[in-house]
C-alpha cells in the first residue's frame, strides 16, 4: 500500500473518530496473581508467567480468567468464563520458561510448551517455543492481547539495540519533513524500490490532504536491516471547511529497511 494512501485512509478516522489516548467476579478456586507487585519486575514477571501458564496446563479457568484484560471481566464473569474453557481448541500439557526480560511496564517471556488438539486425541502433541509480550498495570502483570502486542516491540534480546539510534535519528528527520511539508524530503525517504513505482507528483498530492503538526517516535524496534516504528502524529486535515475542527493524534507503526548504511521507509506498492 502506497504511504500517501495509507494517510487517505487515516483520514476520515483522524478526523472523526475522535482523539485517541493513550473489578468483576472472581471463581472461588482461582489463585490470585492480582497482589502488588512485592520483587523486581522481572522477577514478579516470571512468578506470573509461571501461575499462568501453570493455570493453563491445570485447565484452572478460574486462575486464567484473572489474567484477563479488566475490559473482558467488566463483561464476562468468571463462571461464564470457566464454562467457556471445557471449549478451548488447545490443551497445554507442560511447559518450560526460558527467558524472563523486561523494560519498565513491558515484558517478554520466551517459552516452550507441549500442545495438543483437545478434540484430536490421535494427533501426536507439538513442542512450540514462542514469546509472549506482557504488560504491567497498577503492580500487577498480565499477557498483552494481540492488538496491544502489535503496539509494542519484541524483546530487546531479538533486537539489534546498538543500531536503534540510527533509525530514530532517520524517523526524526522524516518527522521534521512531514511537519514542514517538506514533500521531496519526505519522498526521499522512501525505498528505492517504492519511489519507482509510485510517482512523485501522486505522492505530493495524497500526502497534502493533512498537515502533520508533530511527529514523535514512541519506540524504535531494529532486527538486522528491518526496523519499526511506533510514531505518534498529531494531525488535521488541510481542507479550509474543515480547519474548525480539532486536531487529533493517531499512532501507527511504521515499518523501515536499512540499504546499505541508509534507512528507508519500507511501504509495500
Amino acid at each position: 500500500m502506497q504511504l500517501g494512501r495509507i494517510m487517505i485512509i487515516l483520514a476520515p478516522v483522524i478526523l472523526f473518530a475522535g482523539c485517541q489516548g493513550d473489578v468483576s467476579r472472581e471463581g472461588s478456586q482461582g489463585k490470585t496473581p492480582d497482589a502488588p507487585v512485592q520483587g523486581s519486575p522481572t522477577e514478579d514477571l516470571r512468578d506470573a508467567a509461571t501461575t499462568l501458564w501453570s493455570a493453563r496446563v491445570a485447565r484452572d479457568y478460574a486462575t486464567i480468567y484473572r489474567f484477563q484484560p479488566a475490559s473482558y471481566r467488566a463483561s464476562v464473569d468468571c463462571d461464564s468464563f470457566v464454562r467457556n474453557g471445557a471449549d478451548n481448541l488447545f490443551h497445554y500439557l507442560e511447559f518450560e520458561l526460558e527467558d524472563v526480560e523486561n523494560r519498565d511496564d513491558v515484558g517478554w517471556v520466551q517459552l516452550r510448551s507441549q500442545t495438543a488438539l483437545a478434540k484430536f486425541a490421535d494427533i501426536p502433541a507439538r513442542s512450540i517455543t514462542r514469546w509472549e509480550t506482557w504488560i504491567r498495570e497498577t503492580g500487577r502483570w498480565r499477557p498483552c492481547t494481540p492488538e496491544e502486542s502489535d503496539a509494542l516491540p519484541r524483546a530487546p534480546s531479538l533486537r539489534s539495540t546498538e543500531c536503534e539510534s540510527a533509525l530514530r535519528e532517520r524517523f526524526l528527520e522524516y518527522g521534521q519533513a512531514r511537519v514542514s511539508a517538506d514533500f521531496e524530503a519526505m519522498y526521499a525517504c522512501l525505498d528505492p524500490a517504492g519511489r519507482a513505482k509510485m510517482p512523485y507528483a501522486e505522492f505530493a498530492e495524497s500526502e497534502a490532504v493533512l498537515r502533520i503538526l508533530a511527529a514523535e517516535p514512541e519506540w524504535v524496534e531494529v532486527i538486522g536491516n528491518a526496523g519499526r516504528v511506533r510514531a505518534a502524529y498529531l494531525v488535521a486535515s488541510a481542507d479550509p471547511s474543515l480547519s474548525k475542527l480539532s486536531p487529533k493524534i493517531v499512532r501507527v507503526t511504521e515499518l523501515w529497511r536499512k540499504e546499505g548504511a541508509t534507512w528507508f521507509r519500507d511501504v509495500p506498492i
